[in-house]
């Protein structure tokens, strides 16, 4: 019964306890925008971005008896998954009308990404497996990488007071793989213990052993409404689809702020909004930011939803950005 027990207790774990980190840079003095004659603009930017999460991929205890000693087994892991992704993107937008009455600006951008995918597990039941040391090496390591090209497509139609928009990212969905697990070949010792592990979680359903990131497009609208001095502003956004991140967790986001720029420069701008995931983990936030001298922003965005029995947050986002005017 206390065996029984025990797995019920893994199962619990491996289904809700995890640790997921993000974040995300754009390379300094970027986006560079060139404006030619004709009312078009290219655009180059890059940025840097990283998510990795560290869970319990769970697997039922067993008891082996020899003689009178009885051994717990069990190929319950540590499970590691982590992406980096390098990217680097090549726009060109063309503004068609006139603002005053209402002008189309249609848009495309070429990305090139540098991605590395990777996943370790670190099994409870191997003295000699010091993959939990390395967590921090793994999660930042550049092994594994592959590279492509994702194509995204925008357009806007902007008036005065109003301002209306769809972009469809990842058209042609790239696809990256990740390091083939269950290989144990050539492998001895407690290399080959591991492995033989992994074969087994994969026989069992519960690991992928040559897991695949598909970059699916997803379509988003969006909607602004400003007032006649140009000072408040009222936005939101709905992506019409779901999609997965790299460790496939899956998002569809619908958003709405409210803003307020002053014209005076010495006063800061604020805005509120609300944002939620429709799909997965279906968390929501409330979000509030300031922008100093017009170019610094402060973002924070606060989860409303709470483990059980805990008092803080499940998550929680904070986004620093300088602008530059051109």
């Amino acid at each position: 019964r206390s065996i029984t027990q025990a797995n019920g207790i893994l199962s619990d774990i491996g289904d809700t306890a995890y640790v997921k980190v993000s974040g995300a840079v754009q390379v300094p003095f970027m986006p560079i925008i060139y404006k030619t004659a004709n009312r078009g603009a290219f655009m180059l930017d890059s940025s840097a971005s990283f998510v990795g999460r560290v869970g319990i991929l769970s697997d039922d205890i067993s008891a082996q008896v020899s003689g009178e000693e009885v051994e717990l087994v069990s190929d319950t892991a540590v499970y590691l998954k982590r992406a980096i992704d390098y990217r680097l993107g090549l726009g060109y937008s063309q503004a068609l009308g006139r603002p005053v009455s209402g002008a189309l600006i249609l848009g495309g951008k070429v990305n090139f990404h540098s991605i590395a995918l990777g996943q370790k597990l670190s099994f409870l039941n191997n003295e000699d497996d010091s993959g939990t040391d390395a967590f921090g090496d793994f999660l930042m390591s550049r092994e594994n990488t592959q590279s492509n090209v994702s194509l995204d497509l925008g357009a806007i139609w902007t008036a005065r007071n109003y301002q209306l928009g769809a972009s469809l990212i990842n058209l042609n969905e790239p696809e990256f793989d990740f390091e083939e697990l269950g290989n144990c070949d050539n492998l001895l010792g407690s290399e080959l213990s591991d492995c033989n592990a992994e074969v087994r979680l994969s026989d069992k359903g519960k690991l992928n052993l040559n897991e695949t990131y598909k970059m699916k497009a997803q379509l988003t609208i969006d909607a602004a409404v400003m007032s006649t001095n140009q000072n408040w502003s009222l936005a939101g956004s709905y992506d019409v689809n779901s999609v997965a991140d790299p460790l496939g967790d899956k998002y569809q986001w619908s958003t709405a702020s409210i803003s307020y720029f002053s014209d005076n420069v010495l006063l800061p701008g604020v805005r509120l909004g609300y944002r939620k995931n429709h799909v997965g983990s279906q968390l929501s936030y409330i979000t509030a930011g300031v922008t100093l001298a017009r170019r610094l922003n402060f973002d924070l965005a606060y989860g409303l939803e709470r483990a059980s029995g805990e008092t803080l947050p499940r998550s929680l986002y904070l986004s620093l950005g300088y602008a530059f005017a051109f």
